[in-house]
């Protein structure tokens, strides 16, 4: 839990680190949201994302797809 702290709570004064229920029930949406999106991939058989530099070219489902 301290690491945990750490990464997720505030500063609170020069000695104090704080994660409020706020905080913490902030970061369990975001861990279910990325969770549901993780299933949706695994659903699909994987995603592959097809890229050039920064530019979004396309994506298709199946990781192991060839073309």
């Amino acid at each position: 839990m301290v690491e945990l702290a750490y990464a997720l709570g505030s500063a609170a004064g020069e000695d104090k680190i704080v994660v409020g229920r706020r905080e913490a029930q902030e970061r369990l949406l975001e861990i279910e949201n990325e969770r549901r999106l993780l299933i949706k991939i695994m659903d699909k058989g994987g995603l592959t994302i097809v890229a050039d530099g920064s530019a979004l070219i396309t994506t298709y489902c199946g990781a192991n797809r060839k073309h």
